[in-house]
Protein backbone atom coordinates (compact mmCIF):
# COMPACT_ATOMS: atom_id res chain seq x y z
CA UNK A 1 0.00 0.00 0.00
CA UNK A 2 2.84 2.34 0.88
CA UNK A 3 4.47 1.62 -2.48
CA UNK A 4 1.30 2.48 -4.33
CA UNK A 5 0.90 5.76 -2.44
CA UNK A 6 4.52 6.68 -3.24
CA UNK A 7 3.93 6.01 -6.93
CA UNK A 8 0.79 8.12 -6.95
CA UNK A 9 2.57 10.88 -5.03
CA UNK A 10 5.19 10.92 -7.77
CA UNK A 11 2.54 11.89 -10.28
CA UNK A 12 1.58 14.87 -8.16
CA UNK A 13 5.20 16.05 -7.79
CA UNK A 14 6.47 14.75 -11.12
CA UNK A 15 8.07 17.98 -12.35
CA UNK A 16 10.08 18.50 -9.17
CA UNK A 17 11.26 14.87 -9.11
CA UNK A 18 12.41 15.03 -12.72
CA UNK A 19 14.34 18.25 -12.09
CA UNK A 20 15.99 16.64 -9.04
CA UNK A 21 16.89 13.58 -11.12
CA UNK A 22 18.36 15.71 -13.92
CA UNK A 23 20.43 17.65 -11.37
CA UNK A 24 21.69 14.44 -9.76
CA UNK A 25 22.63 12.97 -13.13
CA UNK A 26 24.52 16.15 -14.01
CA UNK A 27 26.43 15.97 -10.69
CA UNK A 28 27.45 12.34 -11.36
CA UNK A 29 28.55 13.19 -14.92
CA UNK A 30 30.58 16.12 -13.63
CA UNK A 31 32.20 13.90 -10.99
CA UNK A 32 33.10 11.27 -13.61
CA UNK A 33 34.45 13.97 -15.92
CA UNK A 34 36.53 15.47 -13.09
CA UNK A 35 37.96 12.01 -12.25
CA UNK A 36 38.90 11.47 -15.90
CA UNK A 37 40.48 14.90 -16.18
CA UNK A 38 42.43 14.28 -12.99
CA UNK A 39 43.73 11.08 -14.60
CA UNK A 40 45.19 13.11 -17.47
CA UNK A 41 42.38 12.86 -20.05
CA UNK A 42 41.59 16.01 -22.05
CA UNK A 43 38.37 17.85 -21.07
CA UNK A 44 36.61 17.04 -24.38
CA UNK A 45 37.57 13.38 -24.21
CA UNK A 46 36.51 13.28 -20.53
CA UNK A 47 33.10 14.79 -21.38
CA UNK A 48 32.52 12.25 -24.21
CA UNK A 49 33.68 9.35 -22.03
CA UNK A 50 31.37 10.34 -19.16
CA UNK A 51 28.42 10.62 -21.58
CA UNK A 52 29.20 7.18 -23.00
CA UNK A 53 29.50 5.73 -19.51
CA UNK A 54 26.18 7.13 -18.30
CA UNK A 55 24.23 6.82 -21.56
CA UNK A 56 21.29 8.86 -22.75
CA UNK A 57 19.59 11.29 -20.38
CA UNK A 58 16.17 10.46 -21.84
CA UNK A 59 16.72 6.72 -21.38
CA UNK A 60 17.82 7.24 -17.77
CA UNK A 61 14.75 9.40 -17.10
CA UNK A 62 12.45 6.74 -18.60
CA UNK A 63 14.04 4.00 -16.50
CA UNK A 64 13.66 6.11 -13.37
CA UNK A 65 10.00 6.82 -14.15
CA UNK A 66 9.43 3.07 -14.57
CA UNK A 67 10.67 2.58 -11.01
CA UNK A 68 8.59 5.44 -9.62
CA UNK A 69 5.35 4.79 -11.52
CA UNK A 70 3.97 1.69 -13.25
CA UNK A 71 4.59 1.90 -17.02
CA UNK A 72 0.95 1.07 -17.83
CA UNK A 73 -0.19 3.86 -15.52
CA UNK A 74 2.12 6.30 -17.29
CA UNK A 75 0.56 5.27 -20.60
CA UNK A 76 -2.96 5.75 -19.26
CA UNK A 77 -2.20 9.18 -17.81
CA UNK A 78 -0.56 10.22 -21.07
CA UNK A 79 -3.62 9.04 -23.03
CA UNK A 80 -5.99 10.87 -20.68
CA UNK A 81 -3.99 14.10 -20.97
CA UNK A 82 -4.00 13.79 -24.76
CA UNK A 83 -7.77 13.13 -24.80
CA UNK A 84 -8.44 16.15 -22.58
CA UNK A 85 -6.32 18.35 -24.85
CA UNK A 86 -8.24 17.16 -27.91
CA UNK A 87 -11.60 17.68 -26.19
CA UNK A 88 -10.59 21.21 -25.17
CA UNK A 89 -9.41 21.91 -28.72
CA UNK A 90 -12.72 20.99 -30.44
CA UNK A 91 -15.52 22.14 -28.14
CA UNK A 92 -18.39 21.37 -30.56
CA UNK A 93 -17.32 17.74 -30.74
CA UNK A 94 -16.98 17.67 -26.95
CA UNK A 95 -20.54 18.93 -26.47
CA UNK A 96 -21.91 16.44 -29.04
CA UNK A 97 -19.98 13.52 -27.53
CA UNK A 98 -21.08 14.45 -24.00
CA UNK A 99 -24.72 14.73 -25.09
CA UNK A 100 -24.53 11.37 -26.88
CA UNK A 101 -23.01 9.71 -23.83
CA UNK A 102 -25.60 11.25 -21.50
CA UNK A 103 -28.44 10.16 -23.76
CA UNK A 104 -27.02 6.65 -24.11
CA UNK A 105 -26.51 6.29 -20.36
CA UNK A 106 -30.02 7.56 -19.65
CA UNK A 107 -31.65 5.18 -22.12
CA UNK A 108 -29.55 2.27 -20.90
CA UNK A 109 -30.47 2.98 -17.29
CA UNK A 110 -34.17 3.22 -18.16
CA UNK A 111 -34.18 -0.02 -20.14
CA UNK A 112 -32.30 -1.84 -17.40
CA UNK A 113 -34.72 -0.55 -14.76
CA UNK A 114 -37.68 -1.89 -16.74
CA UNK A 115 -36.05 -5.24 -17.45
CA UNK A 116 -34.87 -5.57 -13.87
CA UNK A 117 -38.34 -4.87 -12.54
CA UNK A 118 -40.19 -7.05 -15.07
CA UNK A 119 -37.86 -10.00 -15.50
CA UNK A 120 -35.09 -10.19 -12.94
CA UNK A 121 -36.65 -9.29 -9.60
CA UNK A 122 -39.06 -11.58 -7.81
CA UNK A 123 -42.63 -10.48 -7.40
CA UNK A 124 -43.34 -8.48 -4.23
CA UNK A 125 -45.20 -11.35 -2.57
CA UNK A 126 -44.14 -13.70 0.21
CA UNK A 127 -44.43 -16.83 -1.93
CA UNK A 128 -44.78 -15.85 -5.60
CA UNK A 129 -44.75 -19.50 -6.70
CA UNK A 130 -48.21 -19.95 -5.18
CA UNK A 131 -49.86 -17.22 -7.31
CA UNK A 132 -52.32 -18.31 -10.00
CA UNK A 133 -53.76 -16.27 -12.88
CA UNK A 134 -57.22 -17.20 -14.17
CA UNK A 135 -58.57 -15.94 -17.49
CA UNK A 136 -61.02 -16.84 -20.19
CA UNK A 137 -60.21 -17.36 -23.84
CA UNK A 138 -62.81 -17.10 -26.59
CA UNK A 139 -63.27 -19.47 -29.54
CA UNK A 140 -60.77 -17.49 -31.66
CA UNK A 141 -58.09 -17.91 -28.97
CA UNK A 142 -58.14 -14.28 -27.79
CA UNK A 143 -57.94 -13.37 -24.11
CA UNK A 144 -61.22 -11.98 -22.81
CA UNK A 145 -60.39 -11.71 -19.13
CA UNK A 146 -62.88 -12.67 -16.43
CA UNK A 147 -66.30 -11.02 -16.10
CA UNK A 148 -67.09 -9.37 -12.77
CA UNK A 149 -70.01 -11.77 -12.17
CA UNK A 150 -67.76 -14.78 -12.87
CA UNK A 151 -65.16 -13.38 -10.47
CA UNK A 152 -67.76 -13.09 -7.73
CA UNK A 153 -68.79 -16.71 -8.34
CA UNK A 154 -65.14 -17.85 -8.21
CA UNK A 155 -64.56 -15.91 -4.98
CA UNK A 156 -67.63 -17.28 -3.23
CA UNK A 157 -67.04 -20.89 -4.24
CA UNK A 158 -63.23 -21.10 -4.06
CA UNK A 159 -61.93 -23.37 -1.32
CA UNK A 160 -58.49 -24.16 -2.76
CA UNK A 161 -57.34 -20.53 -2.64
CA UNK A 162 -56.41 -18.38 0.33
CA UNK A 163 -57.67 -15.22 -1.36
CA UNK A 164 -58.75 -13.97 -4.77
CA UNK A 165 -58.13 -10.62 -6.41
CA UNK A 166 -59.10 -9.18 -9.77
CA UNK A 167 -57.39 -6.53 -11.82
CA UNK A 168 -58.10 -4.61 -14.98
CA UNK A 169 -56.12 -2.30 -17.19
CA UNK A 170 -59.11 -0.53 -18.67
CA UNK A 171 -62.42 1.06 -17.76
CA UNK A 172 -65.02 -1.43 -16.61
CA UNK A 173 -68.77 -1.31 -16.02
CA UNK A 174 -69.47 -3.82 -13.29
CA UNK A 175 -73.26 -3.56 -13.24
CA UNK A 176 -73.78 -4.93 -16.70
CA UNK A 177 -75.95 -1.93 -17.67
CA UNK A 178 -75.02 1.73 -18.14
CA UNK A 179 -74.37 2.67 -14.50
CA UNK A 180 -71.82 1.04 -12.19
CA UNK A 181 -73.03 -0.35 -8.91
CA UNK A 182 -72.30 2.09 -6.08
CA UNK A 183 -69.41 1.28 -3.74
CA UNK A 184 -68.26 -1.84 -5.60
CA UNK A 185 -64.81 -1.85 -7.20
CA UNK A 186 -62.54 -4.58 -8.44
CA UNK A 187 -58.82 -4.57 -7.90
Amino acid sequence: MRRMLKRIAFLVRRGRREVELADEMAVHRDMARADLEAGGVSPDDARHASQRAFGSDALAMNRSRDVWVWPWFQDVTQDVRFALRMLAKDRHFTVAATAALALGLGVNTSVFAVINTALLKDMPFDDPGRLVAIRTINAQGRDEGVAAADFRDYASGATAFEALAANTSGVMNISGETQPEPGERTR
